[in-house]
């Protein structure tokens, strides 16, 4: 397989992004504080979540976006 700059850059991307997250779930961080220093460092606000949500799925690649829709449409229909 060859590695092309935009593929590793993808790569790269997607694994800092999965990075954030962890570090937003884990320690309850405000992801905006974390990226640009804006905002309250700690959040415990349901539309903070909200916007955490869309920031990591607007970086996902198109396969990724699907599979994610699928999984929550499962997850309602499940309860």
């Amino acid at each position: 397989m060859i590695l092309t700059a935009s593929s590793w850059l993808n790569a790269f991307l997607y694994d800092l992004s999965e990075t954030r997250a962890s570090y937003t779930s884990a320690f309850n961080i405000n992801l905006q504080w974390l990226e640009t220093g804006d905002g309250e460092m700690f959040y415990n606000d349901t539309e903070q979540e909200i916007e955490e949500i869309i920031s990591l799925y607007k970086r996902l690649n198109p396969f990724f976006k699907k599979f994610i829709i699928r999984q929550l449409r499962d997850l309602i229909e499940f309860k």
